[in-house]
């Protein structure tokens, strides 16, 4: 038994040396960390689901002040930011960081109170603008929450039937009035109970699948084992030996075309996840790799040669990428896909 071992060991040696001296080979897997390391190391792009509306304010008072702070404890998806000049609204808007933009004229709190027909509000918009309808009901909800006392004010200081009536100590009482009027039971009101601050998602798109490509390249390099088998088996080199010997040959030549693969796939993980993730991944990529050996003896009952097997060695590739979930993904198409895609080991990878 320890002879039969360090037979195996001698044989899977010199296969393994043979498979090295390929230069191109080792060359191509290089490039697969290099890759990985590459991509793990670009700009992280970042896609919110937070929505951004702009305003600039001419000019400055207790109004407009209040107004402000509204605009800021407004906390969900759709937020308000307060710009420092006209220039910089009109950039952001055009730029799509804001979704849309309103400027408030110097004299704007004036006309609100009392001219209101005058009054205006500029909305400034790009061709990605969606929101700018719900930005607007918000905008004037806080505008009319806001101003609503003074208007009422100013409607019963300048109407004849109540002027005279009218004392300007009355303006403080009925504000009060208002805000406990608006705020009670008896009005009805929609209101959002925000729970804190909306936070939006960052996601990273994962543009190097390493697993996916390690367990196809794994695949490949065991039918390039097997393909070198058959080459050598109907060039007469294992005439000499019996069956069983020759099956030995088979499987130290498939596992030492795997082996380069296995140490560049191992690196390639470390330098793309975490380092705690290795562990779980050797212990997936050994039960692979004998999925990988069986399949690969299945191949080898079923073609016997070097020329049928070359021939149908494209097909079997195809095959696999087109089925298995590597580069696409199946959930989408008919059901009868996804069970063809059980056939081909990177499937469960």
């Amino acid at each position: 038994m320890k002879g039969q071992l360090l037979m195996l060991l001698r044989q899977y040696r010199i296969l393994l040396k043979r498979t090295s001296k390929k230069f191109i080979n080792l060359l191509l897997l290089l490039i697969i960390p290099f890759t990985a390391f590459y991509i793990k190391n670009l700009p992280v792009e970042e896609k919110s689901t937070v929505f951004i509306c702009g305003y600039y304010m001419e000019e400055s008072n207790s109004y407009l002040a209040q107004v402000e702070q509204e605009l800021s404890g407004h906390q969900d998806c759709f937020t308000f930011e307060k710009c420092s000049s006209m220039e910089e609204l009109k950039d952001q808007v055009a730029s799509g960081r804001y979704d849309c933009g309103f400027a408030f004229d110097n004299g704007f709190s004036d006309a609100f109170i009392h001219d209101i027909k005058n009054c205006h509000i500029r909305l400034y918009t790009s061709p990605s603008s969606m929101f700018q309808t719900i930005f607007s009901e918000t905008l004037f909800d806080r505008l009319l929450d806001t101003f609503s006392p003074a208007i009422a004010v100013n409607y019963l200081a300048s109407n004849s039937a109540t002027k005279g009536f009218y004392r300007s100590s009355f303006q403080s009482y009925l504000e009060d009035q208002y805000r406990n009027y608006m705020n009670s039971d008896s009005v009805f009101r929609l209101s959002v109970n925000n729970t804190g601050a909306y936070h939006g998602t960052t996601d990273r798109v994962d543009l190097f699948p390493v697993h996916a490509f390690t367990g196809f390249l794994l695949f490949l390099s065991s039918l390039v084992g097997l393909l070198v088998y058959l080459k050598d088996q109907d060039e007469h080199i294992y005439d000499r030996v019996s069956k069983r010997k020759r099956l030995r040959f088979c499987l130290t030549g498939i596992l030492a075309n795997i082996t380069p693969v296995w140490l560049v796939s191992v690196v390639t993980l470390y330098l793309y996840e975490q380092p705690e993730a290795i562990l779980p991944f050797l212990l997936k990529m050994s039960g692979y790799i004998l999925l990988c050996l069986l399949f690969t003896f299945i191949c080898l009952l079923i073609f016997r040669h070097y020329k049928p097997f070359v021939s149908a060695l494209p097909v079997l590739v195809i095959c696999t990428l087109i089925f298995s979930p590597i580069f696409l993904h199946l959930e989408d198409y008919a059901p009868i896909l996804r069970y063809l895609s059980y056939l081909f080991p990177p499937t469960f990878f």
